[in-house]
């Protein structure tokens, strides 16, 4: 009995709250005529999680390209298409890169696989958003699984001529349902 009055007083303070948004009531008269307003709002969300920063040490004379590979979650609670973005440091400007403090750069490529089963991605550019994925549900987190990779590849070549020694920076990740 408790529980049913508690219910009712919830469905009726919710009726309330509603009708207070801009209702208003009709005039007494041989016909009248009120409004209401109906508000229905559909929870479309889509997050980025469980992304790690990235530190790599290697030495100058590195004849090899440096490759960084970091798994992520693209999560949802609908299906339908999606694209990344990524922004760096040099705001939209190519190439992405990262900076020393006397403003010397290395510069780099970013790689993005949204399906792992692939085993390459698409390469991404500064500030501008992917080709269009598939996007499914997911738990929160993805459920523990990650379900897309990041790719950062920096030419040896770079490493080389680099004319400082720590060098750093942001890289900004946006997922943005199409």
């Amino acid at each position: 009995m408790r529980q049913k009055l508690l219910s009712s007083l919830c469905v009726l303070l919710g009726l309330y709250a509603s009708n207070s948004m801009a209702s208003f009531d009709g005039k007494p008269g041989p016909s009248s005529t009120g409004e209401i307003h109906i508000r229905l709002v559909i929870s479309q969300g889509i997050q980025v999680s469980n992304l790690q920063d990235i530190e790599v040490t290697v030495s100058a004379q590195s004849n090899a390209d440096v490759v960084i590979r970091k798994r992520f979650c693209v999560s949802s609670n609908v299906e339908g298409l999606y694209t990344i973005t990524g922004l760096s440091d040099r705001g939209g400007s190519s190439p992405f890169s990262l900076s020393s403090s006397s403003g010397d750069q290395i510069d780099y490529q970013l790689h993005f696989r949204h399906n792992l089963a692939n085993s390459i991605g698409d390469e991404l550019q500064p500030n501008v958003p992917s080709p269009i994925y598939q996007l499914r549900k997911s738990g929160v987190n993805c459920n523990g699984q990650d379900n897309a990779e990041l790719g950062l590849v920096i030419p040896a070549s770079e490493i080389q001529q680099a004319k400082d020694h720590d060098y750093g920076g942001f890289l900004n990740l946006t997922v943005a349902i199409e």
